[in-house]
């Protein structure tokens, strides 16, 4: 018999809510009890013509994105990831660059993720069920590995994200990139060529945009990172703009540089003056760079992030962090090999600093108006910039004292 299937969709609860994902693509939308009851029934009834208004209209927009298909099983039942709250695996697959740029932050392992440490992730992700595995480093394409954990992790069913500075795209890897559907690549690209090159090297922009270019003749999802200073400020449009019509990128979004690893010593060329910072508060590109964690933390949580429960790092030598930052801090989960990531997770989530954080000990941020927004920003970074889990961020705070003052 043929049923009427999701295809390429998970669905998982985040924040205390359900999302519907697309795993071949960037695209999500939150979801109720009763659309998740209108799914199973749409998938049972197969033929629109015996579908309800309700029913009809679910089945017209997922077909609109090629989301379903018909398959033979053993009953039409839906997606539902719900092993554990893991929402994202960020894995360093190369803890080498080929590039060196003066404002990384990595601590990178300076190893190759190999083959013993890759097959433990992958029976991480069979056994949690993550929505998404980010691939990145250091830079992951330098990994001979990397064809064979693109395969593995979408045979998982997880939706795959590449973070790549996209000098070793040549059209192999372009067309690998979209026969695999991988949902995304996030491509380093800090402005127009002598910016861009004297913070990463010569040739590294035109080693990035022709590898950008090649994703997007492939049809592949490409989205630009770029680090806001006030050197390359003053071409954010026009930069924007070459990103969107002229290399086919889908989306730039706009961060600051954090003065952790090597932009620590030389943290006076990547200022954003609070001048600029208000200036760009309207901008929907860099108000996602309050969004500091990818992952929303559980309901209920005291943590300002998912970091450890909603989403974890793993290096390239098989330790488990929290999230990138708590590998700069050396604050390990465990490491994988002695013990599995599922053990890893399910012990940090009664031991680890994110399940048992006080957030009455933010006593610097007690009095601040927007405390209730940021809710003490990220603790690792505070940790890192200022010595202690419950200093106030200093990324956040410039973002939000800078609203203050375009409200003042």
């Amino acid at each position: 018999m043929f049923f009427m299937r999701l295809r390429d969709c998970l669905i998982k609860r985040g924040g205390g809510q359900w999302w519907l994902h697309h795993s071949a693509s960037s695209y999500k939308v939150r979801i109720n009890e009763d659309t998740l009851e209108r799914l199973s029934s749409m998938l049972a009834k197969g033929d629109p013509a015996r579908m309800d208004a309700e029913e009809k209209f679910l089945y017209d927009k997922l077909s609109e994105r090629s989301m379903l298909s018909r398959s033979p099983a053993t009953s039409a039942e839906l997606p539902v990831l719900d092993k554990s709250l893991l929402d994202l695996v960020d894995v360093e697959f190369s803890g080498v660059c080929n590039l060196r740029c003066r404002h990384c932050y990595a601590r990178m392992s300076q190893r190759l993720m190999d083959r013993d440490t890759l097959d433990a992730v992958v029976q991480g992700v069979r056994e949690l069920e993550p929505v998404t595995v980010s691939l990145g480093g250091g830079e992951p394409l330098l990994n001979p590995l990397f064809k064979d954990a693109v395969r593995a992790f979408r045979g998982e069913g997880a939706r795959v994200c590449v973070m790549t500075n996209a000098s070793a795209v040549d059209r192999d890897m372009a067309d690998f990139f979209a026969e695999a559907r991988v949902a995304k690549a996030t491509v380093s690209l800090d402005g127009f060529k002598d910016h861009h090159d004297r913070l990463r090297g010569p040739g590294s922009f035109e080693a990035a945009t022709a590898g950008i270019r090649r994703l997007a003749a492939a049809g592949v999802c490409v989205s630009v990172t770029s680090m806001v200073s006030d050197a390359n400020y003053s071409e954010l449009d026009a930069f924007r703009s070459y990103c969107r019509d002229e290399l086919g990128v889908g989306q730039v979004r706009l961060a600051q540089v954090v003065s952790i690893g090597r932009a620590a010593n030389e943290a006076e060329d990547f200022m954003l003056s609070d001048e600029n910072l208000r200036a760009l508060q309207d901008d929907v590109g860099f108000h996602e760079v309050r969004k500091f964690s990818s992952c929303l933390p559980p309901a209920g949580s005291t943590f300002p992030c998912g970091a450890g429960v909603s989403q974890c790092f793993i290096a390239a030598d098989g330790g488990v962090y929290a999230c990138h930052y708590f590998q700069n801090i050396g604050e390990t989960m465990g490491r994988l090999g002695p013990a599995s990531l599922k053990d890893l997770y399910l012990e940090y989530l009664k031991t680890g600093i994110t399940n048992n954080f006080d957030p009455n000990s933010l006593e610097a941020c007690a009095g601040c108006a927007h405390l209730a927004r940021c809710r003490g920003g990220c603790r690792a970074r505070a940790k890192i910039l200022k010595g202690r889990w419950t200093a106030p961020d200093p990324n956040l705070c410039q973002l939000y004292l800078a609203d203050a003052a375009s409200a003042a």
